[in-house]
């Protein structure tokens, strides 16, 4: 079973994200990434995270606008739905030629 912490595990991640590792670690660490299974997975993944934080992100709109536009769909959503019955009487009306008072 995969260990769920290691004494090692931030000085492993300090390394790889200041660039220091393989190269510029002392021979312990190196080894005993070699042995723990949770640090050689941690070297394998920490890049993938520092080149997605290094990627610009998209800010977030403001609440109020996401809030605004939710309300204005809801409205029209509820129009398209009452004017449903509406169409379908005109329809039937102007298909049986009687003119609608």
């Amino acid at each position: 079973m995969t260990p769920i912490e290691c004494s090692h595990e931030d000085d492993v991640l300090t390394a790889v994200n200041t660039g220091r590792w393989p190269d510029r670690v002392d021979d312990d660490l190196t080894a005993h990434v070699a042995s723990c299974e949770l640090c050689r997975e941690l070297v394998a993944i920490a890049p993938l995270f520092a080149d997605a934080a290094a990627t610009p992100q998209r800010a977030l709109p403001d609440a109020s606008v996401v809030w605004l536009r939710s309300q204005m769909h809801a409205r029209e959503e509820a129009t398209r739905l009452a004017e449903r019955p509406i169409s379908v009487s005109q329809a039937v009306a102007f298909a049986s030629g009687k003119e609608l008072k």
